[in-house]
């Protein structure tokens, strides 16, 4: 090999090091990075309670996050259940609030509020009960998640975490 040659090739390696150095650096910086959120789980029954019914009975692992230079986003996916009534799993978050009473979520489409547990303060609720005249805590409505108002609905959320 001379000596042309053997320039050329490290020429050739040094841009190929170089060109992989900044597409992982690229990559390292625009990548969103969890911030904050929190999980829990929503109890869906048809029934129009909590307990009972022959219908359908599902819960669902809720998931609250927050991304640094990134998407805010509250999703739901089944964990057990006979099928999947729900028919939004996932929205986006305009911004949430945690206060000492309560969390408020604001997506483009509503706002819910979750009432800070009176037992504990790990977690927050929020419950609709068409069997109680819609009365329930917080706010929240069946029909956000595409479901019918008749069914009875609970989201529970673990205290907001940050990284």
């Amino acid at each position: 090999m001379t000596k042309s040659q053997r320039r050329w090739l490290l020429l050739l390696a040094s841009t190929v090091f170089i060109l992989v150095l900044l597409s992982a650096t690229y990559v390292a910086l625009t990548r969103p990075i969890w911030e904050s959120g929190s999980r829990g789980t929503m109890l869906v029954n048809d029934s129009g309670r909590s307990n009972g019914g022959s219908g359908y009975a599902g819960i669902y692992d809720v998931a609250l996050d927050s991304y640094w230079r990134g998407p805010r986003s509250l999703a739901v996916s089944l964990r057990d259940g006979q099928g999947d009534p729900v028919q939004i799993h996932s929205f986006n978050i305009v911004s949430w609030e945690s206060g000492s009473d309560n969390l408020t979520i604001i997506s483009d489409q509503w706002t819910m509020i979750l009432v800070r547990n009176l037992n504990t303060s790990e977690y927050y609720v929020a419950e609709w009960s068409p069997s109680g005249g819609g009365e329930g805590l917080g706010q929240i409505r069946p029909s956000w998640f595409g479901l019918p108002d008749t069914y009875y609905l609970k989201l529970t959320l673990d205290a907001i975490s940050v990284a």
